[in-house]
């Protein structure tokens, strides 16, 4: 039967009673996933039935597979192996050294004498026991990195039988026809004089069809290879140990071995061969299998590595394609009011610059999102001054109430232990501001009246805690928790006053948990909430230097006898621009792309200012500014990105861009930027 695996996805369009259905087959992923599954489990099977100990250890030395066969041979659980050094818990102490020299090596290089090969070293049981095992090992690509899987078998029992048979040649036909081992006896001449029952039953051929006959009567193909290890014994008269080789039997089945060769002795002088050989198929089969997993896993991490690429692209370009017209939305709405003294176009124009706002926040949500769904949150810690958190977290508020309608209702107050002011401490700030923007924002819309608060202290426990207070109106306690679960709200349903796609505190609390802090409420319906974000800090200790100047945006601010170079490929972007900056005074010089910003300073062009766009027809941004900084290198550099990706503002500081401003251009930002430089 052809049956298809569909997912069903309905989403609620906001506002309405409406919803959009859509459909995907998933059926590919599906059956993959019921292979692998298969695959897994007949791995299983394999590993715990295998009499030899099957063991993996990655690039640190550390057991991260032990079956159960290794469990009967060493006397250790799976429990106890687990994440522990193998070489210091099952190898005899005075081969530590050796072992940890070797394998340092080999996970530098990949490379080892024993990689490919079987050889024979001395094991370590739980009881202390030192016993004889055989190792077959192969590298294998872990996270990649190198790490190894062994194939270890207790060979106390044919290390036994080897000696017997050495020491009692003249019994050996008896213990030929009666060993249950894969046994021949050869002479010199590649004549095989004696074999076991099981070499009989291997080869598919009767005992008296084999004994007595060259060997190349027997398996004509393989005879050759088979000799050339004989001639090694025959000419050194030394064992050689751990040959792998193929056996076919006559009905064309085959076999893989591991073999010993032992030569046989008379007078001193090497007088014939004992061949005895351990039937490894299945484990040259979960080998092969093992290997063609770790092919479909590397190639199945490739194909994740491309898709998490393609998404990155996808977040990137989809950021910039909203956030250029909603600069054009923002800005111009945001200067109109200015421009006229028409009340209701001043109310049109306020109405218009919230709705961007809010369309901005919703956004930027969805992308945090996205970017969290994506990758786990990475925190990067650097030095900063607490009373620089403060100022930031309290610039943001007094903006938010700013942009609202609700400034003229409420009151802001704020309050530092001034204790902390000078504190220096080594904490993510971009995090703490992405934080604490959503606690702000959250104060600001559900609050109508009355006051919200910042407060900023600090515990006995080096724990910072930044506070939200506000008297809006609250959260009742049924949905504490709820709040900070992705897209829930306060209230979910479809008479609800409140915008919104219920992202920031679930956002926030997820930052929070990455750097090793919580997010805490406490609210009542109607008495206002108390939004608390505390993490624990390392404190490096106070400095006296005082700290950079704040410019505010008001006052005086004149461009007079100032040259501004304006790259912008969006014709409206730098009308907008143009229109904030020309009543300052100063002339403008206004390029379409890179390549016509590296012209003007070429021709003799030394702008005060640089303003960049990141994205930019005929010559990239960075190709523009690395160029122009080889021949102006102390001109400032303002990069203007509608990406907003942290990756990207990176990049661009690594380019050699002073700062970042992101789209929409907030003005009173924008121009506070200008002024520094």
């Amino acid at each position: 039967q052809n049956i298809k695996h569909i997912q069903l996805t309905v989403d609620v369009i906001p506002g309405t009673d409406k919803s959009v259905t859509s459909l995907s087959d998933i059926t590919a992923r599906v059956e993959a996933e019921l292979l692998l599954k298969q695959n897994e489990e007949r791995m299983r099977s394999i590993t715990e039935s295998a009499k030899d100990a099957i063991i993996q250890i990655d690039h640190n030395g550390r057991v991260i597979f032990w079956n159960p066969a290794a469990e009967s041979i060493f006397g250790y659980s799976e429990k106890e192996m687990l994440g522990e050094n193998l070489h210091e818990l099952i190898a005899p102490e005075e081969y530590h050294q050796i072992h940890k020299e070797k394998f340092a090596h080999f996970i530098k290089t990949g490379q080892g004498s024993a990689l490919g090969k079987t050889i024979e070293l001395k094991g370590k049981r739980k009881n202390g026991e030192i016993f004889p095992v055989e190792l077959s090992l192969s590298p294998t690509e872990i996270n990649s990195q190198w790490g190894a899987t062994g194939i270890l078998r207790d060979i106390t029992q044919r290390k036994q039988y080897e000696e017997q048979v050495l020491k009692l040649l003249e019994d050996q036909k008896n213990i030929l026809d009666n060993d249950p081992s894969f046994i021949i006896y050869k002479d010199l001449d590649n004549n095989i004089l004696r074999i076991t029952n099981t070499v009989a039953l291997m080869t598919g051929l009767p005992k008296e069809k084999i004994e007595g006959r060259h060997s190349s009567e027997v398996y004509p193909e393989l005879a050759g290879d088979y000799y050339s290890d004989d001639k090694k014994v025959i000419e050194t008269g030394k064992p050689v140990r751990g040959i792998v080789e193929e056996l076919k039997s006559v009905d064309g089945k085959s076999y893989w071995l591991l073999t010993d060769k032992i030569p046989v002795f008379e007078q001193d002088k090497v007088s014939g061969i004992i061949v005895f050989s351990t039937d490894i198929t299945d484990l040259k089969n979960f080998q092969y299998e093992l290997e063609e997993k770790n092919k479909q896993l590397q190639q199945e991490k490739r194909k994740a590595e491309e898709s998490d690429h393609l998404k990155s692209a996808f977040l990137a370009t989809m950021s910039h394609e909203l956030r250029t017209p909603l600069n054009h939305i923002i800005g111009f709405s945001d200067i109109l009011p200015d421009m006229t003294d028409d009340p209701q176009i001043i109310k049109f124009s306020n109405l218009i610059h919230k709705g961007g706002i809010d369309l901005l926040n919703m956004i930027e949500d969805i992308f945090d999102l996205a970017m969290i769904e994506k990758t786990e949150v990475k925190v990067r810690a650097s030095e900063i001054k607490i009373r620089d958190i403060y100022a930031d977290v309290k610039k943001e508020l007094q903006d938010s109430l700013y942009d609202s309608e609700k400034r003229d209702h409420i009151t802001l107050e704020f309050s530092i232990d001034p204790s902390i002011t000078d504190v220096n401490i080594v904490t993510d700030k971009p995090k703490i501001i992405q934080v604490m923007t959503n606690l702000v924002k959250n104060a600001v819309k559900y609050t109508f009246r009355g006051t919200i608060g910042l407060e900023m202290s600090m515990d006995s426990d080096k724990n910072l805690n930044i506070s939200i207070r506000d008297t809006g109106i609250g959260v009742a306690a049924e949905l504490h928790e709820k709040i900070f679960e992705f897209f829930r709200q306060g209230d979910d349903s479809h008479t609800r006053v409140h915008g919104g796609i219920g992202l920031g505190l679930a956002i926030s609390q997820k930052i929070a948990h990455a750097m090793n802090g919580e997010i805490l409420l406490e609210s009542e319906v109607g008495k206002g909430s108390l939004f608390s974000f505390v993490f624990p800090v390392n404190i490096l200790g106070e400095k006296n230097e005082s700290s950079a100047a704040t410019i505010s945006s008001g006052g005086g601010f004149s461009l007079e006898g100032k040259k501004i170079l304006l790259a912008e490929d969006d014709f409206t972007s730098m009308e907008l621009i143009k229109i904030v900056l020309e009543p300052h005074g100063g002339e403008i010089f206004c390029a379409e792309n890179g390549k016509l910003a590296l012209e003007y300073v070429e021709k003799g062009l030394k702008p005060d200012v640089i303003l960049m766009d990141l994205k930019m027809p005929e010559m990239d941004w960075f190709t523009a500014t690395r160029e122009i900084r080889k021949i102006l290198p102390k001109v400032p550099v303002i990069a203007l990105t509608a990406y907003a990706l942290v990756k990207d503002e990176a990049k661009a500081k690594d380019a050699g861009c002073d700062v970042v401003v992101t789209k929409p251009i907030r003005i009173d930002h924008f121009v506070d930027t200008l002024k520094k430089y």
